[in-house]
This record gives C-alpha cells, sequence and structure tokens, in this order.
C-alpha cells in the first residue's frame, strides 16, 4: 500500500518536471532572433566599400553577393531574377554660379547645399547661360517669347507634373528652379514613378534644380519688375550645368525558397519577408549616401529573420520566402519586376516589406498599404493581424492606407496581400547623415522578438502543445489505472 503511494508520488512528480520542461522548450524556442547581429549587418552595408549601393553599381552588387552568402549559410536556395532599371546618375560635380555683366563669375554655389537636382518629369542633363525670370503668373500663360531661351523660377502652382514640365519646354525655356526650404536640398531627390522611362526622350527635355529660399530671396534681390508678377534678372546672368544621366541598366533581385523537402511535398501557401537593399549611391566629390536607416536596417533584419524561419522549419505551416529588392529608389522596379514576372502563386503568398525599421529614437511602427476601393483587400486583413498581435505585445502599430511609396504598392495594385513596416525620420533622410548610429540594436531584436512570436503563433503548427497533451493523457491513464488497482486491492 505504502510503496503505491510512493510510486503514484513519483509518477505525479515525474509528470510535472516533463510539462515544465517541454513548456520551458516552447518559451527558449523564442530567443533565435539577435539584434546585435542584424545590426552587424547594417554596420557592414553601410560601410564606406559599399559606396552607397546604387542599382547596378559595384557595391550594389558587393551587397547581394554578402546577402547570398548569409541566405545560403541559413539553409536557402537562392534564385536571381535580372531586370533592367532607368537610374540617374551625376557624373561631374554640378555647376550653379551668377555672373556678372561682362561674363565673370561674381558666386558660386554649392550642390547639396544651395542647390540640387529633381529627377521627375522631363527632368535631364544640360547646360545653360541665360537670365533668370521670376515668374509670379500662373504657369498656364507661357506664350510670350520673353520665354525663350531663358531660366525661370517657377511659384507654388507647380507641381512638377509632367503636363506643366511641357508648358515650359514648349514655351522653350530651357532650365526650371524650383524653391524649397534649405532642409529639403540635403536630401538627395528619386524618382519613383515607372513611368520616368517614357519621359526620359531627349527630343524633350528640360533642366530642374531646386533651390533654396536664400538663393531665390538673392536672385530676387538681383531683379527688376517687367510687368505683372514678372521680374527679370538685370546685369547678371546665371550659368547652370546639370550632368545628369538617365542610364538604363541592368540590376537584379534576390529571391531566397528555404531547401525543406518537407514543405515541398505540401499545398501550403507561402510567408515573405522582403526589403530592398539599394540607396542612392555617392555624389562626384566622393560622398557617399551611407543608408543605415533606408534601408541597411530592413535588408539586416530580413536576413536576420531568414535564420529564424530556418529554425522553425519543421513546424511551419508556409513555406517562407526571402525577397531582397533592387531598385526602389529609381521607381519600385525590382518589386514591380517580381509582381510582373512572379516565380510563384502571389494569391498563395502574403509579404511583410520591411523599409526603415529600429530607428534609434523609438517610435511606433506606420503599416504602409494601398487598398484603393477595394475595403476587402487581403492587405488590410495581414496589417490588422500585425497590429492586433502587437496590442498584445507592447509594440504598436498605426495603419495607412496611403501610397506610400514602398515595395507593397505593386503588389497590392494587383491585389495581392503586402503590407511595409516603416518609422520614417524626416531628418536625415536621404542624407549623408544616414549612418549606423541612426539604427538600435536594441530596436532590432525588439521587432526580431516580436515577428518571431508573430511567427510561432500564426504560422506554425504546435507540436509541442501536442506532446504534452499526449503525454499527460497517457501520465493520467496510468494514474487511473494505479488507483483502481489500489482501491481493488483495499
Amino acid at each position: 500500500m505504502k510503496k503505491i503511494k510512493i510510486r503514484v508520488f513519483y509518477l505525479i512528480f515525474i509528470s510535472i518536471a516533463i510539462i515544465f520542461f517541454l513548456s520551458f522548450q516552447i518559451i527558449n524556442q523564442t530567443s533565435v532572433f539577435t539584434g546585435e547581429r542584424a545590426f552587424s549587418y547594417v554596420r557592414e552595408f553601410t560601410s564606406p566599400e559599399y559606396e552607397g549601393r546604387k542599382a547596378s553599381t559595384e557595391g550594389n552588387l558587393k551587397s547581394l553577393e554578402f546577402c547570398n552568402k548569409i541566405l545560403e549559410s541559413s539553409g536557402y536556395e537562392i534564385i536571381r531574377q535580372p531586370f533592367t532599371a532607368l537610374v540617374p546618375f551625376i557624373e561631374s560635380e554640378p555647376i550653379f554660379e551668377i555672373l556678372n555683366k561682362d561674363g565673370y563669375v561674381e558666386r558660386s554655389f554649392k550642390h547639396r547645399k544651395d542647390f540640387k537636382e529633381s529627377l521627375d518629369g522631363y527632368s535631364s542633363d544640360g547646360e545653360i547661360i541665360s537670365k533668370v525670370i521670376i515668374d509670379e503668373q500662373s504657369i498656364y500663360n507661357k506664350k510670350s517669347k520673353l520665354f525663350h531661351n531663358s531660366i525661370v523660377v517657377v511659384n507654388n502652382e507647380y507641381n512638377g507634373t509632367e503636363a506643366q514640365d511641357l508648358i515650359y519646354i514648349n514655351a522653350k525655356v530651357k532650365a526650371i528652379l524650383i524653391p524649397t526650404f534649405s532642409e529639403n536640398i540635403k536630401w538627395a531627390s528619386t524618382c519613383t514613378k515607372y513611368n520616368k522611362t517614357e519621359t526620359s526622350n531627349k527630343k524633350r527635355k528640360i533642366i530642374k534644380l531646386y533651390i533654396s529660399r536664400e538663393l531665390l530671396y538673392l536672385l530676387r534681390s538681383h531683379s527688376e519688375l517687367i510687368q505683372e508678377d514678372i521680374y527679370v534678372s538685370k546685369n547678371m546672368k546665371i550659368h547652370i550645368k546639370m550632368p545628369l544621366k538617365f542610364k538604363k541598366v541592368q540590376t537584379e533581385n534576390l529571391i531566397a525558397i528555404l531547401k525543406n523537402p518537407n514543405l515541398e511535398s505540401k499545398n501550403f501557401n507561402y510567408l515573405g519577408f522582403s526589403a530592398h537593399i539599394d540607396h542612392l549611391g555617392k555624389d562626384p566629390d566622393g560622398s557617399y549616401f551611407p543608408g543605415a536607416l533606408d534601408n541597411a536596417s530592413g535588408v539586416a533584419f530580413v536576413l536576420e529573420m531568414a535564420k529564424v524561419l530556418a529554425n522553425y522549419k519543421d513546424i511551419l505551416t508556409v513555406n517562407p520566402l526571402i525577397v531582397i529588392f533592387n531598385a526602389e529608389e529609381n521607381g519600385l522596379y525590382g518589386s514591380y519586376n517580381f509582381v510582373h514576372n512572379p516565380i510563384i502563386d502571389l494569391s498563395k503568398l502574403q509579404i511583410i516589406n520591411f523599409d526603415m525599421v529600429a530607428y534609434a529614437k523609438p517610435r511606433s511602427y506606420n503599416i504602409l498599404l494601398y487598398q484603393g476601393i477595394n475595403l476587402n483587400h487581403p492587405a488590410k486583413k495581414l496589417a490588422e493581424n500585425i497590429k492586433n498581435f502587437g496590442s498584445k505585445n507592447n509594440l504598436y502599430f498605426s495603419i495607412g492606407n496611403i501610397i506610400g511609396e514602398s515595395d507593397h504598392i505593386p503588389f497590392n495594385k494587383k491585389g495581392y496581400a503586402a503590407v511595409s513596416l516603416n518609422q520614417f525620420p524626416v531628418l536625415f533622410y536621404h542624407t549623408y547623415n544616414d549612418t549606423a548610429d541612426k539604427v538600435s540594436a536594441s530596436g532590432l531584436d525588439q521587432l526580431g522578438k516580436f515577428m518571431e512570436k508573430f511567427i510561432l503563433e500564426n504560422y506554425t503548427v504546435k507540436k509541442q502543445s501536442l506532446y504534452n497533451i499526449f503525454i499527460v493523457l497517457i501520465l493520467f491513464s496510468l494514474l487511473f489505472k494505479l488507483k483502481s488497482r489500489n482501491s481493488n486491492q483495499n
């Protein structure tokens, strides 16, 4: 009798110990993501040897090879998806000078301090010496010969569209100057429209520059009113040289699929993690754009998440997919080509894109998507799942139904489930100051452990939990038999 009670006690003790051990295994599984390792990738991509990672450049190719090596070591098969992109290059130092009436340089201005290029619409390269017209009339009234071969400072009515560019081109204007705030001059311009190829026709071109308000006031002080709302420079001309070239280049996306025979035999859906590797390259003076937050942070995060997905491959209910997009800064070319030349059935894919994450100054995340008029867009459901999971785990997200130029857009426009996670910085975006210190290792760690938990909760079979239940049932059946035997003996 006493012996039986001791057996029962030991059995209960062993049961509790096993359940505790298995439960600890589940908790311990949520620690694969390593923020420090992800941050080491940020430091790698922002180092001078990558030269700002502009699509098709040597630095960009080197960054793709680095990603390739990490993903292969994590057990992924790599597919290189080539495509053509139109990428802007400034080939020598731009010039903006005020010339006196004798044609000598009176004052020179600095690129990215006083002026910068515009890449939208019909902007192109060129050189001109001419008078300056400060135009405060409607831009739709440009028939006067006064505008022929001139440089025109536009007013607030101008918004950079191709149609408005054509008005100035048809009026034979050679260059337009767009006033903006000094802080904006520091930002490198990007072109985020697919149709730039159409407007890069050499027969239709115009030099387009942003200028600081201070430069505008200086030009105005050298001008006189010649008719209502029209000012023309006196005793001076402007010399502009913008060595801007749009080049069709060959570049590629990097697509990684996890090698797992167990998944290949099942008709599983796909869960994708993506980020764009490209940035803005370097200027002719050798200054380069590190692009730490935009978007070394996203790529570093995705590379580390690849290890997480590989770790859980035996319990995943989805096929993991990692995509490193290219030429995002030049018009979302990489994601556009991925969507229009798919290697999988995209209706079976949910993709979470990471574009500027783990900002060193803590702030909540934006979940970007574009649902248009589709109130039941699958991207919205994915966004809500992330947001709701975040509210339960002390990480806060806001959902924005806006275009927000990032790689979710081509997916959303075709009706596919894609969102971008984003923390947009205002002050150093697209400047030389987007350095590694703008990204937080602890921020990467926090987001990584959150996404790891999100995957475990939503995209895995809870095998350990099933094992727990199975063992408990066996143990209780044994206890019941012992109790029954004890009762019979009594």
